[in-house]
């Protein structure tokens, strides 16, 4: 029998859930997940995995034996969405003692109940001498609300909880945080929050807010989405049923919220915002033996990308609404002392509507455009409905884009002119008073050269400077359009034209996000269209802890012949357990196949595991797929922990010293073997040497890898773009795989396995060596004679400027001098040692190159050929 019981009355009434509205807590399984399994872009529910339902708000809590988010465990709330939309964008929510990410409890059990007016999910959960019982409940009469009921007590000995709440991940703003506080307008930050440090206590007390309400605002635009989270109340029920009521408050960071309470009220103050003397006391309180900690949350779910979904369910008083001249507009609403209250986006027709708080007399607003703003501000004391239609006062411009063209299109503006930002969300997040852009902030547009393409876009009124691109191969032309106020121009532009033939070479990139990752919001297509607009061959699709088919989205846009997809996943490490006390890091794996119907497509468990241990799921689950080690000395601001980069900490807290032997104390965690199969930590196949535009973090990775080398590992390093938001570009840095053609996934898997490739920002390398009694021998090959010659062959488009080649020769510069694009060289070598030789090029960027590429540094480097003189 199954581990849950579920009714087979359920099983019959599942596909008219919807349509009646019945309310509905069921497990999925095989018999059922092909009808309501959510397929929204950042679903992962699968078999096994609860679903909630009223028919109109859908939510799912994972399975036990799922990982989710921080733990190597289920029981957590993974999807939320509109039953009958595909509009999932939910990231992760757990529960945490005293803020410690590293401490959430175990789920041991779940349980599911309804009836005809609602239904129920529970999940106990247990550890460090506490239970929580968290109930998620939906009902008809609120039916765009989720109640999330929870009770804490101690059941044993264990750390003391001075403190306790929920964190909501949201890397890289994929949803945008809005806070504001129902009870007290003086503690409603709306978009704009202080910085936060988790390594500083002081700061973290400066930026405890006591807001009850967390809107995360969605940003892919297929799926408009709002999350008004309430923290609605907190008591201290003592073993008499005495209540008493918690201070609450809340974190705010461009990666995660954060709802939390005090466990006991104070002693000493208590009111309004948390400071150092209500801090010191938490240190001194717990959760006692025969109290409970009773914590409400309240969910409500908006149909918009905007704040007013959410808050137009929470406020009771008058309601503005009107029209705009214009629907590419955000409405923000502020009382009469400049606090946030609300914020709106027109919907249809360009008419807006937003529900203000109860006894507001006065509204300024603030209208954003792309094109600038405009204020004005309205008394609405004693009015249930307002009127109020607004004039943008700006005559909106247009460029008509080429048609049918392949090409990245980067506008720059020209004197007073500012760079326009196609994917201005109009929020306006700000941290520390700078308005934070993160990766969505971007100044290009990416044409596929087909006819769903954009093909006009508005621009502020000025004079521009408009780059068309098509990645490294291709050239870069240019034009000067200028956009009279409310005026529409063509823009005619030469395509780029191809200047590396690259010949049996493919582009590949072997690290990209989109929509599916729970810290992306760019939606697939975008991406693949993104890619074609690069010029790139091969996209490797990586979501993070998520299995996704690209290939069938290729076909639906009609891109098969100018693109070619691998499957595969970024194994995302963020538990901390025993076992990995600093994380695992990230891993890509690839080829992989996905299985739509499992939690998570289908994905190999690695959380709280060594590597070695991931790798033998890995081989369990997709066979001798490639390994890639990520960015594993990323510099991360967003990742202060380091739980991103495996070689900052290893499992033993120290990191890799590139100076000291694998044996040594400080490495040799990489080397030890597991008993049973022989596998260690270091046996993957591809390090990450580039990553994204970081030069500083390549340099650094470059030692670790002829750390490696040099001690007999063979380690292919590759370069990839780790893109998510359109702001990170994608296929740079990105990698050039020898391969024959016409494409075939097994012979370009077998070539990157070989070392058939080099990484690369803009420079073309070619590298090989030849000998009297040497065949050619490329990258990943070993030469077998004591004296060769190293052939060098350096190009590049026209745009990419290159300066230096140096040849490392087991990590040691052997020769280097100044090259020009087009250049060859041949280079007598005599080996009187094995080891390896590497090439690199680098270049200078200047006014052009900064333009195409932003923040980038010209660089490539080769794999090693390998010397094994067989006659010494």
């Amino acid at each position: 029998m199954h581990k849950y019981f579920i009714p087979a009355i359920a099983l019959l009434c599942i596909a008219s859930v919807t349509a009646e509205n019945l309310p509905t807590a069921i497990q999925l399984s095989s018999d059922n997940v092909a009808q309501i399994q959510p397929k929204a872009p950042d679903a992962i529910a699968g078999i096994g995995d609860w679903l909630l339902s009223n028919g109109t708000l859908c939510a799912t809590i994972s399975d036990l034996e799922h990982e989710s988010g921080l733990a190597p465990w289920g029981g957590a709330l993974i999807d939320v969405y509109h039953c009958d939309l595909d509009d999932d964008q939910w990231p992760f929510q757990h529960a945490l003692p005293n803020l410690d990410k590293d401490t959430p409890l175990t789920p041991i059990k779940i349980l599911g109940a309804s009836n005809s007016t609602g239904a129920s999910v529970t999940v106990t959960s247990q550890g460090y001498g506490l239970s929580l019982r968290s109930m998620y409940q939906v009902d008809i009469e609120n039916p765009t609300q989720l109640v999330i009921d929870h009770e804490l007590v101690r059941i044993g000995d264990g750390t003391a909880v001075t403190m306790f709440g929920f964190l909501m991940l949201h890397p890289h703003l994929s949803l945008t945080p809005y806070s504001i506080s129902t009870s007290d307008s003086a503690f409603s930050q709306g978009f704009r929050f202080d910085a936060l440090d988790r390594q500083d206590r002081l700061a973290m007390v400066k930026a405890m807010n006591p807001a009850d309400v967390h809107v995360l605002v969605g940003r892919t635009p297929l799926s408009p989405i709002s999350y008004g989270i309430q923290l609605e109340r907190a008591d201290l029920v003592d073993e008499d049923g005495e209540s008493r009521p918690l201070p609450r408050f809340q974190l705010t960071d461009p990666t995660y919220s954060f709802q939390g309470v005090l466990s006991r009220p104070p002693w000493i103050g208590g009111e309004g915002k948390m400071g150092l003397t209500e801090f010191a006391q938490s240190r001194l309180m717990d959760v006692k033996p025969g109290e409970t900690l009773k914590i409400r949350q309240r969910i409500y779910l908006g149909k918009q990308a905007d704040v007013a979904s959410a808050t137009d369910q929470i406020y009771k008083g008058p309601v503005i609404h009107g029209e705009l001249d214009t629907a590419d507009a955000v409405i923000h609403f502020r009382d009469k002392d400049g606090r946030a209250m609300t914020s709106v986006r027109p919907g249809k027709h360009s008419q807006f509507s937003a529900r203000l708080p109860a006894n507001t007399d006065l509204v300024s607003i603030t209208v954003k455009t792309p094109w600038g703003e405009t204020n004005t501000e309205t008394s609405v004391a004693g009015k249930q409905r307002k009127q109020l239609d607004i004039k943008t006062k700006q005559p909106q411009s247009f460029a008509v884009l080429p048609k049918l063209e392949p090409m990245r299109l980067v506008f720059k503006g020209i004197g007073n002119t500012p760079d326009p930002d196609f994917t201005d969300d109009l929020l306006g997040f700000h941290v520390d008073g700078k308005l934070l852009r993160e990766v969505h902030a971007t100044n290009y547009v990416s044409l596929a050269g087909i006819a769903s393409d954009e093909f006009i876009v508005a621009l502020r009124p000025g004079k521009y400077r408009v780059y068309a691109t098509r990645g490294m191969a291709y050239s870069v032309t240019s034009t000067a359009i200028e956009v009279p106020p409310g005026d529409t121009v063509i823009l005619n532009i030469d395509p780029p034209m191809r200047e590396i033939p690259a010949e049996n070479w493919l582009a590949a990139d072997f690290h990209v996000h989109a929509a599916p990752s729970f810290d992306s919001a760019m939606p697939i297509n975008d991406r693949l269209r993104s890619f074609v607009a690069q010029g790139s061959d091969v996209l490797i699709a990586t979501e993070h802890n998520v299995l996704v088919d690209y290939k069938s989205r290729v076909l639906q846009l009609g891109l098969e012949s100018s693109l070619n997809v691998i499957n595969g996943v970024e194994l995302t490490g963020m538990a901390r357990t025993g076992t990995v006390p600093f994380t695992n890091g990230h891993l890509n794996v690839f080829p992989t196949v996905a299985k739509p119907e499992e939690f998570s497509g289908g994905l190999p468990r690695h959380e709280g595991m060594r590597l070695r241990d991931v790798y033998k799921n890995i081989r369990d689950t997709f066979g001798n797929a490639l390994v890639q080690l990520n960015h594993p000395r990323l510099s991360d601001p967003l990742d202060p922990d380091g739980d991103n980069s495996y070689f900052e900490h290893l499992i033993n807290g120290t990191g890799y010293d590139h100076n000291q032997p694998l044996n040594s104390s400080a490495n040799d965690s990489l080397i030890e073997k597991d008993p049973t199969n022989s596998l260690r930590d270091l046996d993957f196949n591809l390090m990450e040497i580039g990553n994204g535009s970081d030069f500083e973090s390549y340099e650094v990775m470059k030692q670790d890898w002829f750390s490696l080398l040099n001690q007999g590992e063979k380690i292919f390093g590759s370069a990839n773009s780790d893109t998510h938001g359109p702001n990170q570009l994608v296929a740079i840095p990105q990698n050039f795989v020898r391969t024959a053609l016409p494409f075939n996934e097994a012979d370009f898997i077998e070539s990157v396995r070989s070392g058939l490739l080099f990484g690369t920002t803009g420079p073309f390398l070619e590298v090989y060596a030849t000998g009297p009694d040497l065949k050619r021998v490329e990258s990943g090959g070993t030469v077998s004679v004591r004296d060769f010659s190293l052939h060098i062959q350096v190009t590049a488009a026209s745009w990419v400027p290159v300066e230096t080649l140096s040849v490392y020769i087991n990590g040691v510069v052997h020769h280097q001098q100044a090259i020009s694009r087009g250049e060859s060289l041949v280079l007598p070598l005599n080996m009187e040692q094995d080891g390896y030789v590497i090439v690199e090029v680098t270049g200078t960027a200047d006014q052009l190159y900064s333009a195409v590429a932003p923040d980038f540094t010209p660089y490539a480097f080769s794999n090693p050929i390998f010397i094994k003189n067989k006659h010494r």
